[in-house]
């Protein structure tokens, strides 16, 4: 119901949603978890032990906007060609941030290549 009024009626950001869902996944695990001496707490108290009631961080994924995707091939080579682009031109130009582009076009092959 909570996360309902969040995202129906005050228009929250799914990754907005995403923060309170970790946060509360967190604070769950911690009290559900046998080894800290909650569920045993919460049974001779309120006679219930307390359960996990948040999506895995793979479903809360899924709730991403449908504004949020992969880049196709075509957006990545163009990434790609205009990071390459960048560096050559502020290396032609002499600028002072050559060096940071020259660092940052590789960077992002590699991560885009191997993750």
């Amino acid at each position: 119901m909570w996360i309902t009024h969040l995202t129906v009626e005050l228009r929250r950001a799914h990754t907005t949603i995403r923060g309170y869902h970790a946060a509360l996944r967190c604070f769950c695990d911690c009290v559900t978890a046998l080894h800290q001496g909650w569920t045993r707490e919460c049974q001779d108290r309120l006679g219930s032990v307390p359960v996990q009631i948040c999506l895995d961080e793979r479903a809360a994924d899924a709730l991403a906007g449908p504004g949020r995707r992969p880049m196709t091939r075509e957006e990545v080579q163009r990434f790609l060609d205009y990071t390459d682009d960048q560096m050559g031109q502020t290396l032609r130009q002499g600028n002072k941030g050559a060096p940071a582009r020259c660092r940052d076009a590789p960077l992002f092959k590699v991560v885009y290549a191997w993750g």
